[in-house]
C-alpha cells in the first residue's frame, strides 16, 4: 500500500506526458512553401537615427546633477 501511494504520482505525470506527446505530434503540418532545412538569420530593419541633441542635453543634465551634489558642503563639523 505504501509503495502504489508514491507511484500513483509518478504514474499520472507519465500518462499526461504521454498524452500530450501523441497529441502534439497528431497536428497537420502545414505547407508554407518555406524550406525548414536552411536557417537564416533574420533580416535587421533600417536603423533610426537617434536623437543627438536630446542625448547631449540628456548628458549635460547628468554632469550637472553629479557636479552639483559634489558641490554641497558637508554638515560636518571641527570636531570629526
Amino acid at each position: 500500500m505504501r509503495h502504489t501511494r508514491r507511484a500513483l504520482p509518478i504514474l499520472a505525470a507519465t500518462c499526461v506526458l504521454a498524452l500530450g506527446a501523441s497529441l502534439a505530434d497528431a497536428q497537420p503540418r502545414r505547407d508554407t512553401g518555406v524550406d525548414l532545412t536552411t536557417v537564416r538569420p533574420p533580416a535587421p530593419a533600417k536603423q533610426d537615427d537617434p536623437p543627438t541633441i536630446r542625448s547631449y542635453f540628456l548628458l549635460a543634465l547628468l554632469v550637472a546633477a553629479a557636479v552639483g551634489a559634489n558641490v554641497i558642503p558637508s554638515k560636518r563639523g571641527h570636531q570629526d
